[in-house]
């Protein structure tokens, strides 16, 4: 019996593994023992799904909803541009309301530096401020250059609003206006040519320009 099972396993090449010490073959010649099976690791896939991978922390969204304001803009609105123009177009009828032409160039002035000195000092409006405010500055030298002999500089009044500032009465009312007028013009540009950038700013910027020129109707009066 021993011999037919002896002989079997060598015909089909069968191998004893002892429990242990040293395998050998049926005819007792040492084996190599077999490899040793590598252990499974499970990697993840750091590139995130399989639709693209990528950072997945870089991959988050992380907006809020609210697209921030372009660097030229920081600060304009509607709401803060319609406030500036409606203190423009106030200030200009309120000139008009005076009923005095020789009082419309300084009151001009006095209403531009006023609007100006209600805007943001920064930010996407400064450079509206700055060419109001220099507007302003022009038009009073511009009235106290031409001012009307014998009357004094003084406050006025009309209605609930008034000018914030004494008002110098000028002594050739049209053809100071017609000089205003051209002062107007120049500012006008400067605001248009400060509108480029993003549409935010220059829709802004042609609704101030487009005001300030407005007031050319008040000095055509003087």
């Amino acid at each position: 019996m021993l011999r037919k099972t002896l002989r079997s396993m060598l015909l089909t090449g069968a191998m004893m593994w002892p429990l242990a010490g040293v395998a050998t073959d049926a005819t007792g010649h040492r084996l190599s023992p077999p490899p040793a099976a590598l252990p499974l690791v499970l990697v993840q896939d750091e590139g995130g799904s399989d639709n693209g991978g990528g950072d997945g922390a870089a991959a988050q969204d992380t907006s809020d909803g609210v697209a921030d304001d372009p660097a030229d803009a920081e600060g304009i609105s509607e709401d803060a541009t319609d406030q500036i123009v409606a203190d423009l177009s106030t200030g200009s009828a309120f000139c008009q309301g005076l009923g005095d032409p020789a009082l419309n160039v300084d009151c001009l002035s006095d209403q531009f530096a006023a609007a100006a000195k209600a805007m943001p000092a920064k930010g996407g409006y400064a450079a509206a401020r700055k060419a109001l405010l220099d507007a302003a500055a022009r038009l009073h030298a511009l009235a106290a250059a031409n001012a009307a002999p014998g009357k004094p500089a003084a406050k006025v009044k009309a209605g609930k609003r008034h000018s914030t500032r004494p008002l110098t009465a000028v002594a050739n009312p049209a053809a100071v206006a017609a000089k205003a007028a051209a002062i107007v013009t120049e500012t006008r540009l400067v605001l248009l040519r400060s509108s480029s950038g993003s549409d935010q700013r220059r829709i802004a910027y042609e609704q101030v320009a487009a005001v300030v020129d407005s007031t050319k109707v008040l000095l055509r009066s003087s």
